[in-house]
């Protein structure tokens, strides 16, 4: 994780009351009918049970695709092939500039280059 990107938004959602459980692995997430009732993760070893008014699974497909148990592509079939998307690694360069260089509106790809380029300018979010 990049402190630049991501500190300012953990310090938001911490003022807004959200509780996070850094460092706490996913280890199922618990149905209640077709609703999502909680998620157990693991913390000091031990497993938890975690409750909350909305959960957010930002994890890697592979991640998701291990937790999505049938139960979870019954109840969300936008999930069920999951373990059918295909993907690619990708790596990734930032460089800070002392002044703001405009790009388009949004993210550029560059659809002809030869490594699959994009760029992004995080100014204007």
């Amino acid at each position: 994780m990049n402190d630049a990107w991501t500190g300012p938004w953990l310090r938001h959602l911490t003022q807004l009351g959200v509780n996070l459980h850094a460092a706490a692995p996913v280890v199922s997430i618990n149905l209640d009918g077709g609703s999502v009732r909680s998620v157990t993760v693991e913390a000091a070893g031990q497993p938890a049970e975690v409750a909350a008014d909305y959960c957010i699974a930002a994890v890697p497909v592979e991640v998701m695709s291990r937790l999505a148990t049938d139960a979870i592509r019954t109840a969300a079939p936008s999930l069920a092939r999951l373990d059918k998307l295909e993907t690619r690694w990708m790596n990734g360069i930032q460089f800070y500039l002392g002044k703001d260089v405009p790009l388009i509106p949004g993210h550029v790809n560059f659809v002809d280059s030869p490594w699959a380029l994009t760029s992004i300018s995080q100014h204007q979010f």
